[in-house]
């Protein structure tokens, strides 16, 4: 019966909570300053928004440019569209 015990006491050893709040924040602080030692924050913060480049791009183009442009790109699919069918 000793052996059954000794056993059981093996298998509580730990037990995993995963509702339990844990304190992390020093590792977390080394990792940011490993992070800020890297400079990828300060790239991330500086770095511009997509969609605001297309928009200053599109804004800064004359109206006139993008219409033909847009009837030239349409025409063209229009095309390879009909080509695709006719095969």
């Amino acid at each position: 019966m000793t052996r059954l015990k000794q056993y059981r006491n093996v298998f509580e050893e730990e037990v995993f909570n995963p509702f339990e709040v844990k304190d992390n924040t020093d590792s977390l602080r080394r990792t940011l300053e490993r992070i800020d030692n890297r400079d990828i924050r300060g790239k991330f913060k500086c770095a511009q928004d997509p969609i605001n480049i297309a928009f200053r791009r599109i804004e800064d183009i004359s109206l006139k440019t993008l219409a033909v442009d847009f009837v030239k790109e349409s025409f063209i699919d229009f095309v390879s569209y009909v080509k695709d069918v006719c095969k």
